[in-house]
């Protein structure tokens, strides 16, 4: 792989440390650039050297991300059951599991939890 493509253009009269990770970041100004100080561990090139660091590897950004939506579909999730419980779904819930065990009365166990769901949500009949 050529030298551009792993480093990029380099502006600065310095060559780039090839021990060191490729990604170019922002210096500490925000008003230039550098390459990253870190030492490159990860995606080795066509010549087997090492060519980013671990926070800049691709199989690290997948990592982060993975991660990060699994935390997010929890969170979605706890959230969502908290709803659930707040509204009275585990009243309902509970005479659905009733019904399905073979509750003799289904349209009382029914019609009960509806008027304790309806009751908690401030549910008026005809709405």
């Amino acid at each position: 792989m050529k030298y551009n493509e792993i480093y990029g253009r380099n502006s600065s009269k310095r060559p780039p440390d090839l021990s060191r990770c490729a990604k170019s970041v922002s210096d500490a100004s925000g008003w230039g650039s550098g390459q990253c100080s870190r030492k490159a561990v990860c995606d080795p090139d066509e010549n087997g050297k090492f060519t980013t660091c671990k926070q800049h590897s691709e199989l690290a950004k997948k990592i982060r991300e993975e991660k990060s939506d699994k935390a997010a579909r929890e969170k979605d999730i706890k959230r969502r059951m908290m709803y659930f419980n707040l509204t009275g779904g585990t009243d309902l819930l509970k005479a659905l599991e009733a019904i399905a065990a073979g509750d003799n009365d289904t349209r009382k166990t029914a019609s009960d939890a509806l008027e304790i769901f309806k009751a908690k949500n401030k549910i008026e009949d005809g709405e």
